[in-house]
């Protein structure tokens, strides 16, 4: 078996265990509605530190937002920090050791290959 045929196997091994997972959980979950994002947006990134939800950035009525916000599940409550210095959408967050690191996105119509770091 070739490198492609173990790629295609895995992909499809993936994509099938993700929507019975997904169906499953589907079934067996409620929604409950919490308190709404200080700041709406689409295109957003987040991440999660000490249990605590991180949402940065994204973008509102065409324009890129440097928007941080925190949200903490145990008070329900929303926070706002410090802002990004580059405001940016489409970029992906992940926290290591209690920092949370902001890659890439766009600020504006262009592509981004900046670098973050929150905290």
């Amino acid at each position: 078996m070739g490198i492609k045929e173990i790629r295609k196997n895995f992909f499809f091994s993936f994509v099938l265990l993700s929507i019975t997972t997904s169906s499953s959980i589907a079934q067996s979950v409620s929604w409950i509605s919490k308190t709404n994002m200080p700041t709406a947006r689409t295109f957003s990134c987040a991440c999660v530190v000490d249990d605590k939800f991180f949402v940065i950035g994204g973008t509102s009525a065409a324009s890129a937002k440097s928007d941080v916000e925190l949200y903490n599940p145990a008070t329900d409550t929303w926070e706002k920090k410090a802002n990004m210095p580059v405001a940016r959408c489409y970029s992906v967050a992940c926290a290591l050791n209690g920092k949370i690191y902001v890659f890439g996105g766009t600020s504006g119509c262009r592509s981004s290959t900046e670098f973050g770091l929150i905290g």
